[in-house]
């Protein structure tokens, strides 16, 4: 692979599992007749900015945990000995946690369609925001019955 093939493959990891967080929990403010339409776009745009800047951080942290992993569990000799070279550098190992954090992403975007939607809500919004959520799921509820 080029290196612009994993950047894409890296930022579709990313953007997929920010948009299946979003989908899979309800997370995206829908139309209603009270409120004002900014107020919801703001409200949608910091969910975005949020989750994106969460992801990222976790994205981070999962390629600093597999190089370490790889770093210390796959000698050179053996990666130069795939390769079919003499020695190797920093390269290697760098692209393959590359390669394995975006798939790895890719995967925790599937697990989080398993989440609990109480514990992601309560980490996203604030305590304003989930109260204004009960009243609008009461009201829902109410129009319902």
């Amino acid at each position: 692979y080029s290196v612009g093939r994993s950047i894409l493959l890296m930022l579709a990891a990313i953007i997929t599992l920010v948009v299946w967080i979003i989908i899979s929990n309800n997370l995206w403010e829908k139309k209603t007749g009270e409120e004002q339409p900014h107020i919801r776009r703001l409200y949608n745009v910091t969910t975005v900015l949020t989750l994106l800047i969460t992801v990222i951080m976790y994205y981070v942290l999962l390629f600093v945990m597999f190089l370490t992993i790889i770093l210390l569990l796959i000698p050179p000799s053996q990666v130069a000995q795939n390769l079919s070279v003499d020695s190797v550098g920093l390269g290697p190992y760098l692209y393959t946690v590359w390669i394995g954090t975006s798939l790895s992403t890719f995967i925790g975007a599937l697990g989080t369609a398993f989440n609990n939607e109480k514990i992601l809500l309560n980490s996203t919004y604030g305590y304003r925001q989930q109260q204004r959520r009960k009243t609008t799921e009461e009201i829902e509820e109410a129009e319902d019955d």
